[in-house]
């Protein structure tokens, strides 16, 4: 990690009054030096926590997409959730589950249960099927209850009944 990023989260999390618009700009350099994931991120959830700051959103946006173009698993999910709510980029429920099966795919339990919420609600892409599929995995790996996995079968009992035998 170079010395600017280390220094960077050294003020961040020991720092008593940080300097934003420094730490803002210092992982700027860093991404731009180093194309570095995490300072990505960080950025991101700096940009998202300022909901009331003008472009907040598409700033996040931008972060999360420059991370997932860096093959991080955080920033693939992220802009994958974004895709989905159509936060800071246009809502594109087929971009979001490419975004978030590769996440799954990469290790992130976290994606399955987004799918899971994505192809129980969004009507467009209702799939009862693999809607349970990603929530039986989250249950597995512990993102969720059994009890929510046990509802969703009950409520769902018609078609998910022959899939569970088989």
């Amino acid at each position: 990690m170079p010395a600017i990023e280390f220094k960077t989260y050294h003020t961040i999390r020991f720092g008593k009054v940080p300097d934003l618009s420094k730490i803002e700009s210092n992982l700027e350099k860093v991404i731009n030096e180093a194309n570095s994931s995490r300072a990505c991120n960080t950025l991101a959830e700096f940009a998202h926590a300022q909901n009331k700051v003008d472009g907040y959103k598409e700033k996040a946006a931008k972060y999360y997409m420059q991370s997932a173009d860096l093959g991080c698993l955080i920033g693939t999910h992220w802009i994958g959730v974004f895709y989905q709510e159509g936060f800071g980029v246009t809502k594109n429920l087929d971009k979001s589950i490419e975004l978030l099966n590769k996440a799954a795919k990469m290790g992130n339990a976290q994606s399955n249960f987004q799918l899971f919420l994505l192809y129980s609600r969004e009507e467009e892409k209702k799939d009862v099927k693999l809607a349970y599929k990603n929530l039986s995995k989250a249950v597995q790996l512990g993102v969720t209850y059994f009890d929510q996995l046990n509802e969703f079968f009950k409520d769902n009992y018609d078609v998910l009944a022959p899939i569970f035998l088989e």
